[in-house]
């Protein structure tokens, strides 16, 4: 069999730890988005609302994916409202993401406190 070079772009994993790496912070990723979703009334609010938003404006979903039909345009147009819509989105993915990484913090935290006292260090 030959070897075949991985290719070197900027950002893309290039090994197999880098790949396992991604992976498992994928999942906690999505582990901590369910259980947010299941316990925190702010995080279910926020959602909903972005979500809301996203119904209200579909293009931001075609944005966000990269499926937007330019038609051969470089500008892409939008109302007042569609703009306000983006903007709170982004702000609102803002406030999601900040939550999101705030629960980890803390699970980061209590796992800590468990290995101390398991090894016992405290």
């Amino acid at each position: 069999m030959d070897k075949q070079e991985l290719p070197m772009n900027k950002g893309e994993p290039h090994d197999f730890m880098s790949v396992v790496a991604e992976m498992y912070a994928e999942a906690i990723d999505n582990a901590v988005v369910a259980d947010l979703r299941k316990s925190s009334e702010e995080y279910k609010v926020l959602n909903t609302r972005r979500e809301e938003i996203v119904e209200k404006y579909p293009l931001i979903e075609q944005m966000m994916s990269g499926d937007l039909p330019m038609d051969g345009r470089d500008i892409l147009t939008l109302t007042t409202e569609e703009y306000a819509g983006v903007v709170e989105y982004n702000k609102l993915t803002i406030n999601l993401h900040y939550i999101e990484r705030e629960h980890i913090y803390y699970a980061g935290h209590r796992d800590c406190v468990r290995y101390l006292r398991k090894i016992g260090a405290w």
